[in-house]
């Protein structure tokens, strides 16, 4: 299962887990992705408060390499995924830089994929330096039939807030999946067994700019799986799982136990409830225990209703007449706003017996105002 992070806010667990091909034993030691860094570049931050939260929040297994006080690498064939996780990690001394380079070159025409966010490492072939640098202040799509870019089609444009710096590289012999007219924001390449996607720029990634959730992190993961050896495992959703409990009126008393009993009763199988709350259905004792579980952490809520009125001559209303314990009449907050539905629950929001929106005097009646 592939998740569209532009397009789905609420995620559930998961683990993804992409097709195996056919590897040596020795080559299956490690499903991490080895991350490379350089703490002694002036871009270093840009690796570790960019890009190590996403990968976090992908839920990429990696092991870092920083490559400040140090000449080698880990053998890099050992690993599905190598990322250059920020632009200047080599220091520029020729021979220990060309080595590492040679190093990583030779992991990828064995399979190992790259994904790097260091434009100048010449881990792309033929890059073409045509200028200093230059800014970009939208993307387009220009391959929406590629796996990577294929929740974007070619009339897709993401702007951003400000304009970005990106580097004057061009790269002849490769294909370029996202930019701007011919300025290149994301290239990918295939050599030997293995392949390549380089990024640029990430200055995207900061919220000044672009910043989460603002329409390429499906770019971003999706890049990585695709330039990945198989197998590479990510817990693409986070380990979440959710309970909505709507008209909660915390009725707990008619079995003999606290209004909202059945919370802690969830959280002891590991659920943290969500709560629809019929506000004025909640008694003190009801409104003390749900301000405890709020303030631990224990369960979420948000009002659903303003609940259910005892409207009937006998003060009676159930949700099932045929239940004995479901005809006990709802306690009514005496200090409520005035009613507006003439029938069923008090809804705040919408007039769902009618299914149209509630008049402008209504809804002001329904926020406490005198109309």
């Amino acid at each position: 299962m592939f998740i569209n992070f532009r397009k789905v806010p609420t995620l559930i667990p998961v683990i993804l887990l992409l097709a195996c091909s056919n590897l040596s034993r020795q080559d299956q030691q490690s499903l991490k992705a080895l991350v490379i860094m350089n703490s002694g570049s002036r871009e270093y931050f840009k690796g570790n408060e960019y890009l190590i939260p996403y990968l976090d929040h992908f839920g990429v297994p990696y092991l870092v390499c920083d490559l400040a006080g140090q000449d080698s690498l880990p053998d890099v064939s050992q690993y599905p995924l190598v990322i250059l996780s920020h632009p200047g990690i080599f220091r520029g001394e020729s021979n220990s830089d060309s080595l590492l380079i040679a190093d990583i070159m030779d992991g990828i025409s064995r399979g190992t994929g790259l994904v790097s966010f260091d434009p100048g490492s010449g881990c792309i072939d033929s890059p073409c330096d045509t200028e200093a640098g230059k800014v970009i202040s939208m993307v387009t799509f220009p391959h929406p039939d590629h796996y990577i870019t294929q929740n974007h089609d070619p009339c897709d444009t993401i702007r951003f807030f400000s304009e970005m710096p990106v580097t004057g590289y061009k790269y002849p012999d490769a294909m370029v999946l996202a930019g701007t007219g011919d300025i290149p924001l994301l290239v990918i390449q295939e050599r030997g067994k293995g392949r390549i996607a380089c990024w640029t720029s990430m200055d995207w990634m900061h919220s000044n700019i672009l910043g989460p959730l603002g329409g390429l992190d499906d770019c971003l993961w999706r890049s990585m799986v695709w330039a990945a050896r198989k197998p590479f495992v990510m817990q693409g959703l986070p380990p979440m799982i959710t309970m909505r409990v709507d008209d909660v009126a915390g009725r707990g008393e008619l079995w003999k136990k606290s209004p909202l009993y059945w919370v802690s009763t969830s959280n002891k199988y590991g659920f943290k409830p969500w709560l629809g709350l019929f506000i004025y259905n909640l008694k003190p004792q009801a409104i003390e225990e749900l301000r405890d579980y709020l303030l631990s952490g224990k369960a979420t809520a948000t009002p659903h209703a303003f609940g259910r009125p005892p409207r009937k001559s006998t003060g009676r209303e159930s949700y099932l007449a045929t239940n004995p314990l479901d005809t006990v009449p709802f306690y009514y907050n005496p200090e409520s706003f005035s009613l507006r539905a003439g029938s069923y629950d008090e809804f705040i929001y919408f007039n769902h017996q009618q299914a149209v929106a509630w008049s402008d005097q209504e809804a002001l009646a329904g926020c406490g105002q005198v109309v």
